[in-house]
């Protein structure tokens, strides 16, 4: 499990971002959560069911931490949210034994995060959650290295909690594999027997990375930012080492010298106006994530917001437009989680669920795999990088990329994996 470290809880847990501005109120009455707001339109639900089932999985984290402390990753499936109910969804291995003694444990470690019984199920699954990581940390070290020098490639690396299977993309016809790539296929089959699930897949992505969002003070996640190109701000935050102000976004967004400024723009003029130099950035086999120190605070006196709009029609609509969304906690990406992204391209806010964890993928832009991601079904242009990933006021990640071949099939860096890369915290409301 990626746990948060390395920060005193006043930092971490800080209501405002600079002394003496007062914490934000209450959101009105009148603006829903784009989580909550999509799943009512996809599942034709009131707003007090949907926020219900949001409630669910926002104690997912909790749940998770306490089955791997009474449990252990040995002996559990892993934690997901159900596709078909929203209900939290707790794997037991179904060689262990008592089984039902486990159940019950399950259910007690539920009620007592205050998780209740209606948006709990626990199933039996034949393979561990240490398996399943076992298992996509050596395909993706497998397929790198079967796919060099090929002119297709196979896609690997992710795990599903809730199929209990690891997957192994292969390039659809008429793509011939190299005899390194068909190696490591049958060697991954011999491996690893009905763990391993293959499916068609292009092989390559690209990182989403150049319309015209912007916003007045206060600066908040979900803006544009041109240093290297055109990305969107994710979360702001504090450095662990020297509570100094950062925004982070994706690191493919921040491929420049340190040190390079970085500027946005206020919705009322063309002026760009600076934010600060980028301090630090990964894009590689541990993740894709950078940060921008934030030296220009007295111009732009940035809060702990996400800038949301109204989605379109794509991916899951019902998103309604909240300048100022609150984001309150951090969390872990788990399969079925709904999540919303908010970039700036036309396809701006929009919301799915995650499908995979621990994928690695290839950039065809920037010629590198990128790994650790969560794949998710929202949808994603060019310019949404770096854009925040959030549900119920929770920061989730910051986005990465998108299919080369369905802009629908998207890759976003865990949050608590980017702060952990950047040594950085996200601030809380």
């Amino acid at each position: 499990m990626i746990r948060r470290r390395g920060t005193a809880a006043a930092l971490i847990l800080m209501s405002v971002l600079a002394g003496g501005t007062p914490a934000l109120a209450d959101e009105p009455a009148d603006l829903i959560d784009p989580a909550v707001a999509s799943l009512m339109v996809e599942r034709g639900l009131d707003k007090a069911e949907a926020t219900r089932r949001i409630g669910w999985q926002e104690r997912s984290d909790d749940l998770a931490d306490a089955v791997e402390a009474a449990v252990g990753p040995d002996l559990s499936g892993g934690v997901w949210i159900g596709s078909d109910d929203d209900r939290v969804t707790v794997g037991v291995l179904a060689a262990a034994a008592p089984i039902d003694a486990l159940r019950s444990t399950v259910a007690a470690l539920a009620a007592n995060v205050g998780l209740e019984g209606a948006g709990l199920n626990v199933v039996s699954v034949r393979h561990s959650l240490a398996k399943l990581v076992e298992a996509s940390d050596w395909l993706i070290d497998r397929v790198e290295a079967a796919n060099e020098g090929a002119t297709s490639l196979l896609t690997a690396g992710g795990y599903t909690t809730a199929g209990n299977v690891v997957r192994l993309g292969i390039p659809p016809a008429p793509a011939v594999l190299t005899p390194a790539q068909q190696a490591a296929v049958a060697e991954a089959r011999q491996r690893y027997g009905d763990m391993l699930a293959t499916y068609t897949a292009d092989g390559s992505a690209h990182a989403d990375a150049c319309s015209a969002h912007y916003c007045d003070v206060p600066l908040r996640g979900g803006v544009r930012f041109d240093g290297t190109g055109g990305c969107t701000l994710g979360f702001i935050g504090r450095s662990r080492a020297n509570g100094r102000l950062y925004a982070i976004t994706a690191g493919h967004c921040l491929r420049v010298p340190n040190g390079t400024s970085t500027t946005s723009r206020f919705a009322s003029g063309p002026t760009n106006h600076i934010i600060g130099p980028a301090r630090n950035s990964v894009l590689g086999r541990r993740g894709d994530a950078g940060i921008i120190e934030i030296t220009n605070y007295t111009g732009w006196k940035p809060r702990a917001w996400v800038y949301v709009t109204k989605s379109l029609a794509v991916g899951i609509p019902g998103t309604v437009r909240n300048e100022s969304y609150p984001i309150r906690r951090d969390g872990v990406s788990r399969v079925g989680l709904r999540v919303c992204k908010r970039g700036y391209s036309r396809h701006a806010t929009s919301c799915g669920r995650v499908t995979e964890l621990n994928a690695s993928v290839y950039y065809s832009d920037h010629r590198v795999t990128v790994g650790g991601l969560a794949v998710a079904d929202y949808c994603a242009l060019d310019g949404d990088s770096g854009g925040p990933v959030f549900a119920g006021n929770t920061a989730y990640g910051i986005h990465s990329g998108s299919s080369n071949s369905n802009q629908c099939l998207t890759y976003y860096q865990g949050i608590r994996g980017a702060e952990n890369l950047m040594g950085f915290n996200v601030s809380f409301v």
